[in-house]
């Protein structure tokens, strides 16, 4: 539960609740159930597509803080990053406000409910199970 959707939180927002509960109470009649997703559409299609090209992934490895002149990528060294330092890879986080908001982004009610609900910060990891 993010600040503004837990109701025993001063950030409580009633908006934002309900926002959050669209997103994870199947119950409701208008839950947005996951679905399947196309590259570059949505939170995790932007997330997957950034971070599956090799032009982004250039862009991880040399420290690079935006991608096709985006301002709302950041790079945060944590812990986990910490431990990749010295291969010079490091976790990419997106602002879900400014992605919500974007007029070049294909309308999304999942990555809109997201924003809304107070997910401030997602970050897309690519890996490879083979």
């Amino acid at each position: 539960t993010t600040q503004e959707a837990d109701p025993y939180s001063p950030d409580f927002n009633s908006e934002a609740r309900d926002a959050f509960e669209r997103l994870t109470d199947p119950c409701r009649l208008d839950h947005i159930h996951p679905s399947n997703t196309r590259p570059g559409v949505g939170l995790a299609g932007l997330l997957w597509s950034e971070a599956s090209t090799s032009n982004a992934m250039k862009a991880v490895r040399n420290g690079v803080q935006s991608i096709r002149g985006v301002p709302s990528i950041r790079r945060f060294t944590s812990e986990i990053t910490e431990t990749l330092k010295e291969s010079n890879d490091h976790i990419v986080w997106r602002e879900v406000n400014t992605l919500a908001q974007d007029p070049l982004q294909p309308y999304d009610e999942r990555l809109q409910l997201y924003a809304n609900a107070g997910f401030s910060l997602a970050a897309g990891i690519p890996y490879d199970i083979h």
